[in-house]
């Protein structure tokens, strides 16, 4: 895949440890087994593919937020050559009754591990692909199982190149406090701004050998074009390698020169479709100093009280990238050409909606096939004034950034909250970081 290409990889990647909520009075289902091959459509040389399953109602990045339940390992090893590339057996097991999709990742660079999430995506140069419906389509192969089933023949074919790196980022000021009183002005646009960084890092014994380390080595940021009025740090495209950036994408699909709107809003909203997508989870109320400003520990962390709600349920909101720029079809990059970028303005959005694990009555719209996926209460915006401001909690929201090409980054994470090692000038508390509601 070219970068310069407004293509969607249906690949991505997200942290995978991820326990399917239980269904209390519910017998214990007889899982399934989902087996096929693994085909290297490009590759020169095999390395360690990782297959993963996404819920179909619940897809991961970009097409969703969805976290995978279950995978398998092809080690590098297992490929024997065929004509037009490699291929070996795949054997995907502990899968739930449902209908899921089936993707890989080729992980070229030896970076990838499925728990912590800064080991959890893409980086530059892996490949990934997934199960197609057949040869000749791009559309998505589903795969439904149940009672015990075990399929056979589901071809993954790996076949795309990850040339962009993943969006890795700090937060400009730590904490920029967005105030919900000023949120319920209709007119008030409250913005902060995410800075592309370069992370060099290791994981010490957390994964693959205990006794050794698991680099996760990531170049950047961009250098922005020297511009005095270029206020959004682009770079140029011709000379971004594997560096850390912001790839923009401002989507016309049907070709009218104006910004599409974004697929999952209301259009009189206004919101419109750009990438990256940039969505906030709640993590809870952290401890104040006499400033307003959390409390931070040595290491630069928060100390936070989460919120009391049972596994699986979280309160989520979704920020825009430009904000008053995109509502105006007045963004600053060219249509449907990915412009990357060394850091970005994200709006923020005084709306959010509640998450359950499995669907419920306070569900919008109808139920999936499988009612066991996550689902969203109705959307609460304080700009309507028949709801009061502390309808939003006050506290940290988490950053999760998603690439249009399915490649995540997510602050706060494990490097800052586990104070890993760093090199080459790395400080592991640089990817500390939230949003403030106040």
């Amino acid at each position: 895949m070219s970068r310069f290409l407004p293509v969607l990889l249906p690949l991505a990647l997200m942290a995978c440890d991820y326990t399917p909520p239980l269904r209390p009075g519910k017998a214990e289902e007889v899982l399934n087994i989902i087996h096929g091959s693994v085909v290297l459509s490009g590759p020169e040389d095999p390395s360690t593919v990782l297959i993963v399953v996404f819920n179909a109602d619940n897809p991961g990045p970009p097409d969703g937020t969805g976290l995978p339940p279950t995978f398998a390992t092809v080690h590098a090893d297992d490929f024997n050559q065929v004509e037009g590339g490699w291929a070996a057996s795949y054997t995907v097991s502990g899968v739930d009754d449902g209908t899921w999709i089936v993707t890989g990742l080729m992980d070229v660079d030896g970076d990838f591990s499925p728990f912590p999430s800064g080991l959890a995506g893409a980086t530059c140069g892996d490949w990934g692909g997934q199960h197609f419906s057949d040869f000749a389509s791009s559309t998505p192969g589903r795969v439904t199982v149940k009672g015990g089933e075990y399929i056979d023949n589901v071809t993954v074919i790996i076949d795309t190149v990850f040339d962009t790196e993943r969006p890795a980022y700090k937060v400009r000021n730590g904490f920029p406090p967005m105030d919900l009183e000023l949120g319920t002005i209709e007119t008030n646009v409250q913005e902060y701004y995410l800075d592309g960084v370069g992370v060099h890092t290791n994981y010490e014994g957390q994964v693959r050998d205990p006794e050794g380390k698991y680099p996760l080595d990531l170049d950047g940021p961009c250098v922005r074009i020297d511009d005095d009025a270029n206020l959004n740090n682009f770079c140029d495209p011709a000379s971004v390698g594997c560096e850390t950036a912001f790839w923009i994408l401002a989507v016309d699909a049907d070709g009218d020169g104006l910004l599409d709107s974004h697929p999952d809003h209301d259009p009189a909203l206004g919101v419109k479709d750009i990438w990256p997508r940039v969505y906030l989870t709640y993590l809870g109320t952290p401890e104040l100093d006499g400033s307003g400003a959390p409390v931070l520990d040595k290491d630069g962390n928060p100390s936070i009280e989460p919120p009391d709600l049972p596994e699986g349920e979280f309160w989520g909101s979704e920020n825009f990238v430009f904000g008053l720029e995109a509502r105006l079809n007045a963004v600053p990059v060219d249509l449907n050409v990915p412009t990357p970028a060394s850091s970005l303005k994200v709006a923020w959005a005084p709306a959010i909606a509640h998450f359950y694990p499995e669907w419920n009555d306070l569900c919008v719209g109808e139920p999936p096939n499988d009612p066991n996926v996550p689902c969203q209460a109705a959307t609460i915006d304080i700009r309507n004034p028949e709801v009061d401001a502390s309808a939003i909690p006050k506290g940290l929201w988490e950053i999760n950034v998603i690439s249009f090409t399915g490649q995540t980054w997510t602050v706060p994470n494990e490097i800052a909250l586990d104070s890993l090692p760093g090199r080459d000038g790395f400080v592991s508390g640089s990817q500390q970081g939230a949003v403030l509601t106040k």
